[in-house]
């Protein structure tokens, strides 16, 4: 009896499809591992900035404070000049 399909090699398919899985595979693993980094980054960028704006408002608040204490100290210099106009 003569076969209706010839023959093919299925070993050169199975090479293909473990080469074309390994591929996808190690593609994967790369944009997992760029993930993970991109992470990192993308968090690393966030606590900078976290910082960085806490310290703005530290500063503001410490530049708040130093006008206080400058304001405080004009006022008793101006009362201090007129105790001592007064004295005289």
């Amino acid at each position: 009896m003569v076969e209706a399909y010839p023959r093919v090699d299925t070993s050169t398919d199975d090479k293909n499809q473990r080469g074309m899985s390994l591929a996808l595979f190690m593609h994967l693993i790369q944009l997992s591992r760029d993930y993970v980094i991109y992470k990192y980054l993308h968090e690393r960028v966030q606590l900078t900035a976290v910082v960085a704006s806490d310290s703005s408002d530290k500063s503001k608040e410490k530049s708040g404070d130093q006008k206080a204490y400058l304001q405080q100290l004009e006022s008793s210099r101006l009362k201090l000049n007129q105790l001592e106009q007064e004295l005289w």
